[in-house]
Order: structure tokens, then C-alpha cells, then sequence
């Protein structure tokens, strides 16, 4: 025979079991839809923009950008002053 108070013990350790379950399905969920804008030529523009950064401070080439990404970077090198940088 189940007690009350043990009964309500119970749902809260399972309650509490769901919440952390749900925050971490909500990161991973997250995640996923980060990962999978990346894949499917989503939000490229903000990666790109990164790339152009990159080699404006001279730590990355033109040559090491995605060939994916290739055009845009170019695009936003010529938009912010620096053509020259964009060449292989």
C-alpha cells in the first residue's frame, strides 16, 4: 500500500526528472537546428560575414573559404573595401 506523502515524493522526483529532460531537449533541439541551417544553405550569410572577418585580421585566405561560401565572402570583402583580399 502506497502512502500519500510517498506518492507525492514520487511525482516530484518525476516532475523535476522532466523538467531537466526538457532543457536539455531544448539545447539539443537548438543544436540541431544550427547544424541543420548550416547543411541546407541557410543563415550563410552570417557565415560568411565570419569569413570575411577572418581574413580581413589576416588569419584566414580567400583560398580556404568553402567553395560554398566563395561568392558571398567575395561580395562582402568588395562591399567593405578590400577587392584585393578576395582573390585566390
Amino acid at each position: 500500500r502506497v502512502r500519500a506523502g510517498d506518492e507525492r515524493d514520487h511525482l516530484r522526483r518525476r516532475h523535476a526528472v522532466n523538467r531537466t529532460g526538457g532543457r536539455l531537449m531544448g539545447i539539443f533541439d537548438s543544436f540541431r537546428t544550427v547544424v541543420t541551417n548550416m547543411l541546407w544553405g541557410r543563415n550563410n550569410d552570417m557565415i560568411a560575414m565570419l569569413w570575411a572577418n577572418q581574413i580581413m585580421l589576416g588569419k584566414k585566405t580567400f583560398a580556404q573559404v568553402p567553395k560554398l561560401l566563395k561568392e558571398k565572402v567575395k561580395e562582402i570583402l568588395v562591399d567593405a573595401g578590400f577587392p584585393e583580399l578576395a582573390e585566390e
